[in-house]
Parts: C-alpha cells; structure tokens; sequence
C-alpha cells in the first residue's frame, strides 16, 4: 500500500478542508449505537425547540466550541495502481463571534486537516470563502459550499446546531499531485463534532471534557492562501 506523503496532506489543506470516510456520517449510529437509538431520537425531541431557536440566527452559536472525530478516506481511480487509505483522529471546530470559522483535525499530525475561513453575518446566516471558493451557514443550519481550489474541485456540505456539527468534504485532484496522487483521485474528510457540556460528547462517545483551552496553531486557509496563527479550541480530560 503506497502510504501518502505528509507534503499531499498538506496541499490537500492548503486547497481547502478535511471531512469523511467512504461514506457520509451516520450521526445516530455513531453517536447512541444500535441500542441507543430510541434514547437518541427522544433526547433530539426534547431539545429541537432549542436547537431550531438558535439556528434561526447562526450568530447565536458563535460562542462555543465542538469537539469529536475526523475521519479521512483517499481514494485513486481504479486502474491507477494505487491503493485507497483510511485514517481517522480527533477534531474540533468553533464558528467564532468575529466572523471566523474553522475547523481542526489531527490524522498523522497535529493540525494536518482542517481550514480556517473568515466571513460575515448576514441575514440570520453566515458566509465566507474567497478566490473561487464559497462557503455558506443558512439560517436553518445548513452548510454547502464548494468550487476550485489550485485547479482542483471541491465540495462541502453539512449541519450545524447548538449540540453538534456534521461536516462532509470532498476534493477532487483535476491533475497529478507533487505527493504521486493521480488525476481523479478524490480525497473525503467527514466530521462529528459534539458540543461539551450540552450533553453530545458523552453520547458520541468521547470522555468528560473537563475544561476548555485554546492554543495557536498553523492553521490552513479555506480558498489555498497563506496558513495563519489560530487559537483552536482543545478539550481538557
């Protein structure tokens, strides 16, 4: 199995995002398990008049932080010889009160999947992206985005509420890559991020998060401009 070089991971990042495995997340399935997915459903009951309140103004969840799992699949053409991969490793994402979203991921290293996209509040909503790359919060939670990066496509799609956030990305190379990747080769990142404290990391799975903290890390730009200096939240156990 060719293993993929850091310099591709890198590149990836530096065209846009990380997001998923094979397939999309199941949110019930990882989060309560077979047999907890009654308990799962009421819980969402209860607290959908919450959680459809501050949707209505995505303003109002940009004051805490998510924490959870990245999971990454690359995947080559068939016939091009080289053999797909999986890793998985911890995350975590805030959409920030000053306009900036990001979202941080550790695969083989720390902070080597994840994007940082400045936008504005809008209109109950959020956007942002630059340089032929969009991204979009709507009102009701939704996120879509996507477009060209480097010469190569993207797509971005997902779900934000005050307990938990659900991120698909996917990026397709138009040309080979500097790490040996052939044309066609789609790279899938997918995120599940909980909330702590509002009773979504226990039920995904993860310890108590004791504490908080944040600390500065190189951090990618969304549209393929220079990486910055971002304070990305961390859960203390």
């Amino acid at each position: 199995m060719r293993k993929p070089r850091p310099e591709v991971l890198v590149l990836l990042l530096l065209l846009v995002v990380p997001l998923a495995g094979c397939a999309k997340p199941d949110a019930s399935t990882d989060a309560a398990g077979d047999t907890g997915g009654a308990a799962a459903a009421a819980a969402a009951t209860d607290d959908g008049a919450e959680d459809a309140a501050d949707a209505a103004d995505i303003r109002a969840l940009a004051d805490g932080a998510y924490f959870g799992l990245v999971r990454s699949q690359v995947l080559p053409p068939e016939g091009s010889g080289t053999r797909s991969l999986r890793r998985s490793g911890k995350a975590s994402a805030e959409l920030q009160p000053s306009g900036r979203f990001m979202v941080v991921g550790s695969l083989e290293e720390d902070a080597d999947a994840g994007f940082a996209a400045e936008g504005d509040f809008a209109g109950g909503g959020w956007s942002g992206g630059s340089d032929g790359v969009e991204l979009r919060i709507a009102p009701g939670g939704a996120i879509s985005g996507g477009g060209l990066a480097g010469g190569n496509r993207m797509t971005i799609e997902g779900t934000l509420t005050r307990r938990k956030l659900d991120l698909y990305f996917e990026l397709e190379l138009q040309a080979p890559s500097a790490g040996g990747f052939p044309a066609g080769t789609r790279f899938r990142f997918g995120y599940e991020l909980w909330r702590p404290y509002e009773g979504g990391a226990q039920a995904a799975g993860d310890d108590d998060c004791r504490e908080v903290v944040y600390r500065t890390k190189l951090v990618p730009n969304l549209s393929g401009g220079a990486m910055g200096m971002v304070q990305v939240p961390e859960c203390r156990y």
